[in-house]
């Protein structure tokens, strides 16, 4: 069974923003060439490129750290200061979702350096067969919402999306059906609770 996720897009085109803004943008975020030439054309380009970089960083972080055998994790899943220290770095309410009914048990996580220094968070979950799972999540660098995107780099697959302010990438074995579950699961407890919140 394959999961869809309707999100409609954002039209950045759409908005309308400050000199200042731009002037910003420009100045701080925009790639150039060496010769300053414009690489990204746009704040989208910027973003995509952003966003792009964190889900390259969140599957290494990935290769890195399951591999590991006794240190994968910084905290553990047990210690009750893991979401809320993860949550103050990130700069936003985080959450550990339950993966149980995918099979998979919370061990803990830690915090990562993202793409330009962008505190990151690191969850990692473990299945009955040894196999893990990692969420990785950061702020966006704007509001706005994209559909799931995957990747695949060797025998690890990725689901990569932006909801509420938050970029999150699941990253694990390239099983597509498996990591689609396991990303609408952790979309729909981001969805849950930003409801509960209206």
């Amino acid at each position: 069974m394959n999961t869809v996720v309707k999100i409609q897009p954002n039209d950045v085109a759409s908005i309308t923003f400050q000199e200042a803004s731009l002037d910003i943008w420009d100045k701080k975020y925009r790639l150039s060439a060496k010769d300053g030439s414009p690489i990204d054309k746009s704040m989208d380009d910027t973003y995509k490129r952003v966003a792009r970089a964190l889900a390259d960083a969140a599957v290494e972080a990935h290769r890195i750290y399951v591999a590991e055998v006794r240190h994968p994790i910084e905290v553990r899943a047990d210690e009750a200061h893991l979401v809320p220290w993860l949550s103050r770095r990130v700069g936003q309410p985080l959450k550990a979702p339950d993966l149980a009914p995918e099979g998979l048990k919370l061990l803990g996580g830690r915090l990562l350096s993202g793409p330009r220094g962008v505190a990151t968070a690191f969850f990692m979950y473990e299945g009955g067969a040894g196999e893990r799972v990692t969420l990785t999540t950061a702020r966006a660098m704007r509001e706005g919402e994209t559909a799931f995107q995957w990747r695949a780099a060797g025998d690890i697959g990725a689901v990569a999306w932006i909801e509420g302010g938050l970029a999150f990438v699941v990253a694990g074995p390239a099983e597509r059906e498996r990591l689609d579950r396991v990303a609408r699961r952790v979309f729909d407890a981001y969805e849950v609770a930003s409801n509960d919140k209206k």
